[in-house]
């Protein structure tokens, strides 16, 4: 049976880890399974996971003298690529390890990942008439769009996930109120909500800097994205990459003036979320967000999929309740929109990538084998399924039907940019630091705008010395200011 290795404490996961399979002469595969990790329960309801596990005793059956180890990195008082990264500069990270693709990009120059290229076009021995593993992926447009800047691929997107609004029908009918069509329309909503002493809209510290942040720029930013996006995607990629800014684009568009505080459309976007934070509560850094929509006390909860089985089971919910998503900005509510509809944020889940630890021991092609087997439909079913949190991203694995709003949103287009992951793990901590003390009224607009040109800028230079790029080349676009002239 595969062993299970406690390397902390997994926030909202609890149960009792499978019995450790005592053989001193196995070779070990350890493999951090985050969401699948077996004898946890996500969220804290429902039975103990065991998919995963029955998948790894299947494979060692077929793998004698080879053990899986299954590894959880604290989550208290830290982030998980920052614990990750740790154990890689140590040379003791997992063999096998969930990373979204961009945390991986950042560091392939240091030797830390595996090029899993030469593998995917390999055919998969688990699945019959299989010609490359590649193929077994449902969204390409999406599995492609995660190969790095290099062109090469670092992570194989197990499955995906995306976020939406949880909202209460009945406190819509209760104030006889009607869904909003528009930003202006969901302020209003929420101004109504909030003089009956209810919350508008319940959301954490990492949605804010990441996903509120992400949101509103491409909505902010719609009309010119053609003129701003440069550096287009791959045709392979273009599907789902559409528009993308990669790091290199913004470290050049950032020279130009844009993202910084000449910058009229980078303005709005802050004080759009400034404006909106009034709706939502007070104490959003909380950990048991979810505690006031449960309890009725708010409106909407802005959560992913991976929400979808505490509020299926949790004996609190006896209200109605409904998924959406939120409503475009239109030119009444900002000046530069144009009433596109909000993006996506989510589209990859869970990413496995194998480690510079695999390598340094020979363990690489067990792990690739490894990830094969994971990866047939049979096997995804029975992992990815038991979870009820992630959309499968394996071809011929179905998926459960209460992920189906899920799915009807992740049609949507990709986001501009990931903001606050297109740059290292030094700036996400600066960012999200001063993105709340300014949310908190710990400064005002200009002086936020002032410091985040200057981090912004450095962080710039430090991706442009690392990758060799000469910025006194700007692209031939105009500056925000040259712009606004032009439309003026």
């Amino acid at each position: 049976m595969a062993a299970f290795l406690w390397g902390g404490c997994a926030e909202q996961n609890s149960g009792t880890p499978s019995p450790q399979k005592k053989e001193s002469n196995a070779t070990v595969l350890s493999v951090m399974a985050m969401t699948y990790t077996p004898g946890t329960q996500p969220l804290g309801i429902g039975e103990p996971l065991k998919g995963m596990q029955e998948v790894a005793d299947a494979w060692e059956e077929l793998h004698p003298g080879v053990r899986v180890r299954f590894a959880l990195p604290p989550t208290m008082g830290t982030v998980d690529s920052e614990w990750i990264k740790t154990q890689l500069l140590g040379g003791i990270a997992p063999d096998i390890v969930h990373m979204n693709a961009e945390v991986v990009w950042e560091d392939i120059d240091k030797g830390w990942w595996l090029n899993l290229e030469p593998y995917l076009a390999e055919p998969n021995p688990y699945i019959p008439g299989n010609k490359q593993w590649l193929d077994i992926f449902a969204n390409q447009s999406l599995t492609m769009a995660k190969r790095a800047p290099d062109g090469n691929s670092y992570t194989i997107v197990y499955d995906m996930i995306e976020t939406g609004l949880f909202i209460n029908k009945e406190m819509l009918k209760k104030y006889n109120l009607s869904p909003p069509k528009t930003w202006g329309e969901m302020r209003t909503i929420n101004q109504h909500l909030r003089k009956a002493d209810v919350i508008p809209l319940v959301l954490a510290t990492e949605q804010v800097s990441d996903w509120a942040v992400d949101i509103i720029l491409d909505m902010v930013y719609a009309d010119i994205i053609p003129l701003i996006d440069i550096v287009k995607a791959s045709e392979e990629q273009e599907a789902y990459l559409q528009g993308y800014l990669y790091p290199e684009e913004v470290c050049r568009l950032y020279k130009k003036g844009w993202f910084t505080d000449r910058d009229p459309r980078w303005r709005e976007v802050w004080r759009i979320l400034l404006e909106w934070r009034k709706d939502w509560q007070h104490d959003y850094v909380a950990d048991d967000r979810a505690m006031y929509f449960l309890s009725k006390r708010s409106y909407s909860y802005w959560d992913s999929s991976g929400f979808l089985p505490r509020i299926l089971n949790d004996p609190l919910v006896d209200f109605d309740w409904a998924i959406t998503y939120l409503p475009p900005l239109t030119p009444e509510d900002c000046p530069y929109a144009i009433g596109a509809e909000a993006p996506v944020i989510g589209g990859a889940g869970i990413q496995f990538s194998v480690t510079s630890s695999a390598i340094q021991n020979s363990k690489e092609e067990l792990a690739i084998d490894f990830l094969r087997f994971l990866t047939t439909p049979e096997n995804a079913a029975r992992v990815i399924n038991e979870a009820g949190q992630m959309i499968p991203n394996i071809a011929g694995t179905p998926m459960q039907s209460q992920l189906q709003p899920f799915s009807d949103i992740i049609q949507r287009h990709y986001c501009l940019v990931k903001f606050l992951f297109t740059f290292d793990t030094h700036f996400q901590n600066e960012h999200r630091r001063w993105v709340h003390y300014y949310l908190e009224g710990g400064e005002s607009l200009d002086s936020f705008l002032d410091r985040l040109t200057d981090y912004l800028g450095r962080a710039v230079d430090r991706y442009a010395e690392r990758a060799g790029l000469d910025l006194s080349e700007p692209y031939n676009v105009p500056s925000p200011w040259e712009l606004e002239d032009k439309q003026t």
